[in-house]
Order: structure tokens, then sequence, then C-alpha cells
């Protein structure tokens, strides 16, 4: 075999492998165009970020403060909270928008006019206009309210009387039929907690939790604290 044809066996074999080469080079750059969006994308998903957002940060960043327990979170979701147990939002609290869940609840007041109410997940509400801004501010439980259901984490409490009541976020109630009815805090039941921003306040050198007019001992049962609704001193 004579050089000549060597050379152009050699030659057209280097050519084939530059071809196949470059191929790969830009099959490989096409690849890393594609793919690497599609990660930015994934990774803005996974810390709650958006596209012309604030990468890596949630959708949500300013959602209001939760009761929880006997304490205060704040949280991404209705479901992000590190510890279980009641969550609601506190008296006084002032939101733009309410749920679409929310339902109507009327109640006659004691100068026997009647007030209506928006009720959601254990928290009621009434519109109400703040800076300009119409909206609705969370307010205590009117008594005699009737509701179709509770938050699923309320509190069966047992009263001096025998009768059942059902606690959550500092309001009692009795079932009656097929609703549950808001009555008066009973004298002598004990619940697992109140509310974080409940007051203390000593009297006769007796210490007590005020929330909402309602006066709570703490005691110890079994271990735990828990506290127990007395008389106003």
């Amino acid at each position: 075999m004579n050089k000549q044809i060597i050379y152009n066996i050699m030659k057209k074999n280097i050519s084939n492998f530059l071809n196949r080469f470059t191929v790969f080079i830009l099959c490989f750059l096409v690849s890393v165009i594609i793919i690497m969006p599609n990660n930015d994308l994934i990774a803005q998903h996974r810390h709650g970020g958006h596209p012309g957002g604030h990468p890596g940060g949630p959708h949500h960043m300013h959602h209001p403060p939760m009761h929880h327990g006997p304490h205060v979170h704040f949280g991404f979701g209705p479901h992000v909270f590190m510890h279980p147990g009641p969550r609601w939002h506190p008296i006084g609290f002032f939101i733009t928008t309410i749920a679409v869940t929310a339902i109507v609840v009327s109640v006659v007041n004691k100068n026997n006019e009647k007030e209506q109410y928006k009720y959601d997940d254990g928290t009621y509400y009434k519109e109400s206009t703040q800076d300009g801004q119409k909206g609705y501010v969370a307010v205590p439980a009117p008594i005699g309210a009737r509701v179709p259901i509770l938050p699923d984490d309320n509190t069966e409490i047992n009263g001096d009387d025998g009768s059942k009541y059902y606690y959550y976020a500092s309001t009692f109630y009795i079932q009656d039929g097929d609703e549950y009815v808001v009555v008066q805090p009973p004298v002598g039941a004990t619940v697992p907690y109140v509310p974080d921003d409940a007051q203390k306040k000593k009297v006769n050198d007796v210490e007590y939790y005020v929330y909402n007019g309602i006066y709570y001992q703490a005691k110890s049962s079994n271990g735990d604290v828990v506290y127990e609704v007395v008389e106003h001193p």
C-alpha cells in the first residue's frame, strides 16, 4: 500500500472523527441550553420562588399571625406549622379578604338587634374599614351564634354539671342537634391552653389569666399545666 492511499485513509478517518465530535459538542451545548432554565425553574419551585419574582423566596411572604395554642406562629400556609394544635386569627386582626368558605352568622344582640358576622374556621369577623381600606376584623365569638361545624382540633371539655362543651380559641360551645352554639364560659371547666395574649392579672395576690373578659387560673393536672375558668374576682 503506497503512502498516498494510507494518507487518504487517515484523512478520511480523522474527518469522520472530527464530524462526530462536532455533532457531539453541538448536542451537548443544546442540552445545556435547554436543561439549565428548567433546573432554574425547579430550584425556584422547591424554594417557593417564581419567574420574574424573588428567586428562592416564598410566593406569599406576608401571612397574618395565627394564634397557636399558647403561642403565636407565622407560616406560609394553613398547614405549615411546626407544632400541632389550634390556630386562629387573634381578636382585632384585620384582613382585606375573607375565604370563600366563610359563612354568614346572624345573632340577636342585647338591644334585640340582629347583627351579622362572618365565620370561618373557628374565627368570627365583622366588616370593618382601616386606613380607608374595607375588610374584616376578627372579633370575640358572639354568645348565641350557631355554626354547623367546628375546627377539627377543638377540645372536648366536661363541665362541673356533667355537660359536654367544645373549646376552641377561648370560645365555648355546646352541641344542639347538627349545630354548635356559642355559650358563656362554664365556671369550673378546665382547658388545656389560653391564648398567648391573655393578660396576667393579680387580684389579692392571686394570679389570673384574662382573655376577652374570661378569667382563668393556672393549675397542675397530672404533671401538665391547665387553666380553670373561674368567677370574676
